[in-house]
C-alpha cells in the first residue's frame, strides 16, 4: 500500500465543497421564503400541508402498532399528556434539499440520477416517518431528558448517517471510472 501524498484527494474535497455551497443555498432560498410577509405565509401554509401529512402518517402508523393517537394539524396526540407539533425543522426538508441538489452536482449519468434522486428523497421521507413514529413512541415511555436525547441526536445521527452511506454508495458504485483493460458493469 502507497502513502498519500496529500491529506484529502481533490475528489473529497470537492465532495465538502459541493455539499456545503448546496447547504448555504437552502439558507439562503429559506431566508428568502421568510423575508416577505406574503411569501412567510405560502412558505408557511406549504410546511403545514406537509407536516399535516406527516402527523396523519405517523398517526396511522401508531394505530396499526396499538397506540391510540390522532392528528390535529400538525399535532401528533397520543394521550392527553403526550403530544407533539410537528414543527419546520422536523421535516426533513433541509436534508432532501441538500441531498437532492448535492446528487446534481455530483459526476454521473442524467439517467442514473433520474432515478437515485427521488429514491434518495423517498428514503429520506421515509426515514423521517420512523423517527417521527419512534419519537412518539418514546415520548410515552421515557424520561423528558432521555426523550430529548433521542430527538436531539440519536435519530438526527441515525438520519444523516443513513444519507451519507446513500451519498457514499453513489460515489462508490456509480461516480467510479472503469479501470483501463476492465468492462464496465453498469
Amino acid at each position: 500500500m502507497t502513502a498519500r501524498k496529500h491529506l484529502f484527494s481533490f475528489e473529497e474535497v470537492s465532495f465538502f465543497l459541493k455539499v456545503i455551497f448546496v447547504y448555504g443555498c437552502w439558507k439562503a432560498l429559506h431566508a428568502y421564503l421568510w423575508r416577505t410577509t406574503e411569501s412567510m405565509y405560502a412558505w408557511q401554509a406549504k410546511l403545514e400541508d406537509y407536516g399535516g401529512l406527516y402527523a396523519n402518517l405517523t398517526c396511522h402508523i401508531l394505530r396499526l402498532l396499538g397506540f391510540p393517537s390522532y392528528a390535529d394539524g400538525t399535532t401528533i396526540n397520543i394521550t392527553p399528556q403526550h403530544y407533539t407539533w410537528v414543527a419546520e425543522h422536523c421535516l426533513a426538508i433541509p436534508a432532501m434539499f441538500v441531498f437532492g441538489f448535492s446528487m446534481l452536482l455530483f459526476k454521473g449519468k442524467a439517467k442514473d440520477k433520474a432515478w437515485f434522486i427521488p429514491l434518495g428523497i423517498f428514503v429520506i421521507f421515509l426515514l423521517n416517518l420512523f423517527r417521527l413514529v419512534s419519537l412518539s413512541i418514546l415520548m410515552t415511555q421515557l424520561s423528558e431528558t432521555t426523550y430529548q436525547v433521542y430527538h436531539r441526536y440519536v435519530f438526527l445521527v441515525l438520519t444523516y448517517g443513513a444519507i451519507l452511506w446513500m451519498v457514499f454508495w453513489w460515489m462508490d458504485r456509480v461516480m467510479k471510472e472503469p479501470e483501463v483493460g476492465h468492462y464496465a458493469t453498469q
